[in-house]
């Protein structure tokens, strides 16, 4: 069975992200951690449809991811699920586990790696 990552489709309130690396040469920064410290980026490839609450009246509702696809997110070393397909490695993070979105970002390097503005 082939299973084509377009046709993964995440449940509640995960995200599917493809791991990235940021280049050193940016501008403006100031760096305070190790790499091997550091949180890990990754482009959000798809999205849930959201985590149903309930209120105390006992209604249902469900309430939508704030992350969008195509953003850039953080998050810690070990969190979410690795998993391999088709010789790449994804993410399947909770929202929970994003630390924070990264704004300002180019996909202009020569090896299809985002750099910061």
């Amino acid at each position: 069975m082939i299973v084509r990552i377009e046709d993964l489709h995440p449940r509640f309130q995960r995200l599917l992200v493809e791991p990235k690396k940021l280049s050193h040469e940016m501008k403006g920064t100031l760096e305070l951690v190790s790499d091997k410290d550091r949180p890990l980026l990754g482009k959000v490839l798809a999205v849930g449809e959201g985590r149903w609450v309930v209120s105390p009246s006992g209604t249902h509702a469900l309430i939508p991811l704030k992350t969008a696809v195509g953003a850039y997110v953080t998050f810690g070393k070990y969190a979410g699920q690795k998993m391999e397909l088709s010789g790449k490695t994804y993410m399947v993070l909770e929202e929970a586990e994003v630390l924070c979105e990264v704004d300002n970002l180019k996909e202009e390097a020569l090896d299809g790696e985002p750099t910061a503005q």
